[in-house]
């Protein structure tokens, strides 16, 4: 069969990039697919704009903040910790600094700045990046991957689903990966958000003037109303604007 690549990547997120940039970098023959015009959509919101790379820890403090199933990422860590990470945007030109929290950014705290690193590495690498595509569906004959998509389709060895959840539909994340995954035997358990709004009984006129009010190592107690029961209590995991509190 003509034109089969070594690895096929859906999603152009930060996993799909990575995944794409580094199988590249080992000489593989890569395509990767996006809906998106440009590649990194999520990336450039995370951190207000300014792209949160990662938390400059040890792999032990790391585990220690992993609330479920911290052991599921040990080997990962140990193979690629935050450290390597990091040296990964310095060596490709991506000046890096850290901030309270030991949050990393990069030093220009533009988040464009990380997304065209990576356009020129697809391009200098040579990945075959199809981007406003959508994947309908996959099929699988022996040890070859058919990648259906909107325009056709393509043949690879090798298949990375990196689609993300169904956390910013509008970024691309609407869940597609699920059904894919689950095409080939993975079991999906029931999804949920881990981030939500918080409503208030405040009135627009209150609400409009917190807006933009930043708190930090704020503690919420959960009260059961029924059984005026204390149900939990959440310090120091807000520091975002009330404007996300109050919506």
């Amino acid at each position: 069969m003509n034109n089969v690549y070594d690895v096929a990547v859906i999603g152009a997120g930060a996993a799909g990039l990575f995944t794409a940039v580094h199988c590249a970098k080992r000489g593989k023959k890569v395509i990767l697919y996006d809906k998106n015009k440009y590649p990194g959509r999520k990336l450039r919101i995370t951190g207000k704009g300014r792209c949160n790379i990662c938390n400059y820890s040890d792999n032990e403090n790391i585990l220690k903040n992993i609330v479920h199933n911290s052991k599921f990422m040990y080997s990962s860590l140990n193979n690629y910790s935050a450290i390597d990470l990091i040296k990964f945007f310095n060596d490709n030109g991506i000046k890096t600094k850290v901030e309270r929290g030991n949050r990393v950014f990069p030093q220009s705290d533009d988040a464009m700045e990380i997304i065209e690193m990576f356009k020129k590495l697809i391009k200098d690498l040579n990945i075959k990046f199809k981007n406003e595509i959508v994947v309908k569906d996959i099929d699988k004959n022996e040890d070859i991957f058919k990648i259906i998509t909107s325009s056709g389709a393509d043949y690879a060895r090798n298949l990375v689903i990196a689609c993300g959840g169904m956390s910013y539909k509008i970024t691309g994340s609407s869940g597609d990966g699920y059904n894919l995954a689950q095409k080939f035997g993975h079991s999906i358990k029931p999804i949920r958000a881990s981030l939500v709004a918080m409503n208030t009984s405040l009135d627009k006129d209150d609400r409009l003037e917190l807006m933009g009010l930043s708190l930090r190592n704020v503690e919420v107690s959960v009260i059961n109303q029924k059984r005026k029961k204390f149900l939990k209590s959440l310090e120091k995991c807000f520091s975002h604007t009330l404007a996300y509190l109050v919506q």
